[in-house]
């Protein structure tokens, strides 16, 4: 059934213990029982989760902030999904939630205003200030890329090194899992305990393991 909206676009402020945001409902509803329904419409391609659902922050402040505005309770959220025309609602957010929205809230004022902006990467990076971020800064400044941190070798040369060698390391691990098989297989097939080369020998020995011990037991419970 159709009903009148509350609000839609509408603009809102809302004050955390002195740090004032400002934004805007979608739209909002007033539900039989009294309470207040959000709506975020989303154009996103991807269809979203219920998890996206109940861990979503915009959300959350959107109900602090209904709060306040009406001073009546909030008693449904819901994101819209408009490509497919797709709802999906959830409860209200419980004091626990609310108040860790407000104290992420005065965190990020906080970094804000002692200039600490940790970098998070995600799907959306690099954004328009690669030179700022410590992910993408070096890649993007030449005085970086050929500062030595080795003899002889500049930070770019050793990045692929590093790579190189890496890929060198998994190619000769499994080389030796399977010289190691094959030694373990004529041991076994001969019925000997250790095997010779030129210089070295390797000794085989089979144990059979009916259990741990209390000590192994202990160590594995602790903490």
């Amino acid at each position: 059934d159709f009903r009148m909206p509350v609000a839609v676009e509408r603009m809102f402020h809302i004050d955390i213990e002195g740090v004032k945001l400002r934004g805007y409902f979608d739209r909002v509803d007033k539900l039989d029982s009294g309470g207040l329904s959000i709506v975020d419409y989303k154009t996103n391609q991807e269809l979203f989760t219920q998890d996206d659902l109940e861990n979503n922050l915009q959300l959350t402040l959107y109900q602090l902030a209904a709060q306040q505005t009406w001073y009546l309770p909030v008693d449904r959220l819901t994101l819209y999904h408009l490509r497919s025309n797709t709802s999906c609602s959830c409860q209200p957010r419980d004091k626990k939630q609310l108040d860790e929205a407000r104290r992420l809230v005065l965190e990020v004022a906080e970094n804000i205003a002692e200039q600490r902006f940790p970098a998070t990467e995600n799907q959306y990076c690099p954004c328009d200030f690669p030179e700022h971020c410590p992910y993408y800064r070096q890649k993007i400044a030449p005085e970086l890329k050929k500062t030595d941190i080795l003899q002889g070798m500049a930070v770019d040369e050793a990045v692929e090194k590093y790579i190189s060698l890496q890929g060198q390391i998994r190619e000769l691990q499994l080389q030796l899992e399977e010289i190691k098989q094959m030694i373990i297989d004529f041991c076994q097939a001969e019925g000997l305990n250790r095997v010779y080369g030129r210089e070295h020998a390797i000794t085989y020995k089979l144990v059979e393991r009916t259990g741990f011990s209390e000590d192994e037991v202990r160590t594995l419970l602790e903490p």
